[in-house]
């Protein structure tokens, strides 16, 4: 990450005299040409601050109110020379709109933590040369806005980076959710491809119901966490080996972005259909499904002792479909075999813009996430008696589809200015998948009661517990 935040001082220099037009096209386009030189050098992602209101800073307030508007023309004319120089260049930013964050903290200072937004915090001791010695107040440094005349004091900087921050993190965020939405889809159709337990005894109309609990946790909480119910219920005809069927669902799940970035809920509704051919050892079956999906999204953005809130509801869909395959060898109390899977998934998420506008608003494009996920392993079972058979299942798991390298979003206090990009998420692609269970009798139902999760993967773990019951009409 490379930061350019340039301009001031010609701008101070037009406030003491120099021709406007001049300076300010030389600084413009000194600054373009230095971040066109750094991509042209590979560097991909350029933070640049747009010129902060000078119009409200000490030492343009002290020239009154004529001097205070010369002061926000001035930031307000170099902003839009330079953010239509990169535009016209072609050259992708990550702007951040520090004019704007200023004027809100000048409009309501003790929402931010200020007591002063107008006098310096070192009196008339420059910034570079102030200490404790020349505070106004001891507690100058956290209380007022400005250090001088036009520098911001010690919180109103620190207020500056976490605004940068958020504007950093905003699209990883919601990059998070057609990810999520393809861990639960793949649990979902893992319950599926195995509510079957092998070939049916009789032909006929059979259901069965599925209960989930997934649960996601990603580097410790600190990307994000959450769990949340689902169910499924289907129904399954079945004539000789052949095995026909359709299944429906429901679930609500609630996420937390890591280090109190906020939260999302994320609610589906599946309807599929499913087939399969189950002989006496070996088995395939197929499944296809469209999952409707809607979120409500909060992503807090904390700016000193005030936070903010930008909510928005964004809906999507998952269209899957997916392979099951196996082979079981053994006749009396020990089987196994190998196992193998395939699943894709097309998840399609909408764009949309936070509420709440101002500097730290956001609006997202529409995402398109692809998933092909690959499965090979290995299970066996061990019948304790005619009731009760324990199970466990491995298999290695690798993501065949490459994810976005990049995410965008764009400010919305900066219409005009092109949608930036930071780097996209970087989720392992090569794991394992656990499952214990075991397949028993319940109340004279069918019951399969495990708990399935991944192993070896980097920085996160995917985990399901679920219960299957099944019986016939």
């Amino acid at each position: 990450l490379y930061t350019v935040w340039a301009g001031a001082n010609d701008l101070f220099a037009v406030a003491g005299g120099a021709p406007a037009q001049a300076t300010i096209g030389a600084a413009v386009t000194s600054q373009i040409g230095v971040i066109g030189g750094l991509q042209q050098a590979g560097a991909r992602y350029v933070l640049v601050p747009n010129i902060p209101d000078l119009g409200k800073t000490p030492q343009f307030l002290a020239q009154g109110a004529a001097g205070s508007a010369a002061g926000t023309q001035l930031s307000a004319t170099y902003n839009a020379a330079l953010f239509g120089g990169l535009t016209s260049a072609g050259l992708r930013v990550i702007p951040l709109d520090v004019f704007s964050l200023i004027g809100e903290i000048s409009a309501s200072p003790t929402t931010y933590g200020f007591t002063n937004v107008t006098s310096p915090a070192c009196g008339a001791v420059s910034s570079l040369l102030c200490s404790p010695l020349n505070y106004a107040t001891p507690s100058a440094a956290e209380t007022y806005a400005f250090a001088d005349g036009v520098h911001p004091s010690t919180a109103a900087h620190r207020i500056v980076g976490q605004y940068a921050v958020s504007v950093l993190e905003g699209p990883r965020q919601i990059a998070l959710l057609p990810y999520s939405a393809s861990v639960i889809g793949r649990a979902r159709a893992d319950r599926v491809g195995l509510h079957l337990d092998g070939k049916p005894e009789a032909d006929g109309m059979r259901w069965w119901g599925d209960l989930r609990g997934d649960s996601m946790r990603y580097d410790h909480g600190r990307v994000y966490d959450g769990i949340g119910p689902a169910g499924t219920l289907g129904i399954d005809w079945s004539r000789g080996s052949l095995v026909y069927g359709a299944f429906g669902g429901f679930g609500r799940n609630s996420f937390d972005f890591g280090q109190g970035g906020g939260s999302f809920d994320e609610s589906d509704a599946t309807l599929g259909g499913f087939v399969g051919w189950y002989g006496d050892h070996a088995w395939i079956n197929a499944q296809v499904s469209h999952t409707w999906i809607s979120y409500d999204v909060d992503r807090t953005v904390q700016l000193g002792p005030a936070t903010r809130t930008h909510s928005g509801s964004p809906d999507g869909s998952n269209l899957s479909v997916g392979l099951n395959a196996g082979y079981e060898f053994g006749e009396g109390k020990v089987r196994h075999g190998p196992v193998a899977s395939v699943l894709a998934q097309r998840i399609s998420l909408d764009g949309y813009s936070e509420s709440n506008p101002g500097s730290t608003a956001l609006a997202y494009p529409d995402q398109d996430f692809d998933s092909l996920i690959g499965s090979a392993g290995w299970q066996a079972s061990y019948a304790i008696n005619e009731h009760l058979r324990p199970y466990t299942r491995l298999t290695y798991d690798r993501e065949f589809e490459s994810q976005s390298e990049q995410a965008f979003a764009q400010l919305q206090s900066m219409p005009g200015v092109m949608p930036y990009a930071v780097p996209g998420l970087d989720m392992d692609r090569d794991y394992g998948t656990l499952t214990l269970g075991a397949r028993s009798t319940v109340f004279g139902l069918a019951a399969d009661i495990g708990v399935m999760t991944t192993v070896g993967q980097k920085g996160g773990t995917n985990a399901t517990g679920f219960v299957t019951l099944s019986g016939n009409f």
